[in-house]
């Protein structure tokens, strides 16, 4: 059995990170899949539309059928399950389609929120996976804005970071080489 620990340093930030959470070998895994899929040009928010003023990334999208990604959603999910359990204790019903992005120089994306609301659901959790190595590039650091200091999230490979998905957050430019992550939201009942 596996036993991760979310690691945070005091006072308690509004994010939980997992130092662990993936091996290199599943790491490599996850972009040989990644990698696999139709790469597009990502669009903002729920629009077709490609804004370069705001976020300039590639991804591709990974459904949760398919024997290759099947390992990799349990994984994610037990993961939100623990980090759910033991940090926000959100009413959650599930994870959507993951995203794997690719930030190349001058690859970026702007402070924003992830909250996306419709009747019978809202984005409550997003969750960031470190996948390239920290010496593979440069620049692209994630911070989350809580108030006087963002929080950065680490950049060792394997590491996650979840946090509630209304908070702003943005990738600054890589400035050398290419930054690769996973990311994801996880949904559940309209908040009361």
């Amino acid at each position: 059995m596996i036993v991760w620990k979310i690691n945070n340093v005091p006072p308690q930030p509004p994010a939980a990170f997992i130092e662990t959470a993936f091996s290199l070998e599943e790491c490599e895994r996850i972009k040989k899949l990644g990698e696999s899929l139709s790469i597009t040009k990502a669009k903002i928010g729920n629009s077709n539309q490609i804004d370069t003023d705001i976020r300039t990334t590639d991804i591709s999208w990974i459904e949760p059928s398919g024997q290759e990604a099947t390992w990799l959603f349990n994984h994610i999910t037990d993961l939100i399950h623990y980090a759910n359990k033991s940090w926000f204790r959100y009413d959650l019903t599930g994870p959507e389609n993951l995203q794997y992005t690719i930030y190349n120089v001058g690859g970026f994306y702007s402070e924003h929120v992830d909250t996306r609301y419709n009747d019978q659901y809202c984005r409550k959790l997003s969750f960031t996976l470190q996948l390239s190595n920290s010496d593979e590039y440069e620049g692209g650091e994630v911070e989350i804005h809580n108030g006087k200091e963002p929080i950065l999230l680490k950049k060792e490979v394997g590491s996650i970071c979840f946090f509630p998905s209304y908070m702003v957050h943005e990738v600054k430019p890589v400035t050398r080489g290419t930054r690769k992550a996973l990311v994801g939201w996880v949904h559940g009942p309209q908040w009361r």
